[in-house]
């Protein structure tokens, strides 16, 4: 989806701009998701927002700055130099207070995350519940075609 959006903004450029608010909270909750390819193209789509639509880009600069600061201490290196090039990218973009932020230190959705991880991370968990919490996990990121059976060629 990310490569689509992508591939959406350098297509239309200017155009894009008043759809740009629309999808910057998504965005910038994807750069907190566990793939780190995932965390490097919303950065790659950010970078591009940046570089095309300055003026699109200006009121949420705070909250954007924000959060690719913390991406840029992310342990994938590919993460990391994505976020010091939109970072850079920003710079040149004149901000002004964001009306997606709040006067907390990190976005809404930073600290849900950080307060469900240290939720938990203090309850003891015994095996048989991380067995089932992992089966179910996985079945929820096959997508729906993905139990079709093919025809049969050999009939």
């Amino acid at each position: 989806m990310l490569e689509s959006l992508l591939a959406l903004i350098l297509a239309i450029e200017q155009d894009f701009g008043p759809h740009a608010p629309i999808f910057l909270p998504q965005l910038l909750e994807c750069l907190q998701m566990s793939g780190w390819e995932t965390r490097k193209m919303a950065v790659d789509v950010i970078y591009t927002m940046a570089a095309i639509l300055k003026n699109t880009l200006a009121p949420y600069k705070a909250e954007i700055l924000e959060v690719l600061n913390h991406s840029k201490s992310d342990k994938y290196k590919p993460v990391r130099e994505a976020s010091m090039e939109a970072l850079l990218a920003l710079k040149e973009v004149d901000g002004a207070r964001s009306p997606l932020i709040s006067d907390k230190k990190q976005p809404a959705f930073i600290e849900a995350a950080n307060a469900s991880a240290q939720a938990a991370s203090s309850k003891p968990r015994s095996q048989k519940q991380t067995t089932q919490k992992r089966q179910t996990n996985t079945s929820v990121n096959k997508p729906s075609f993905y139990n079709r059976q093919a025809p049969s060629l050999l009939e």
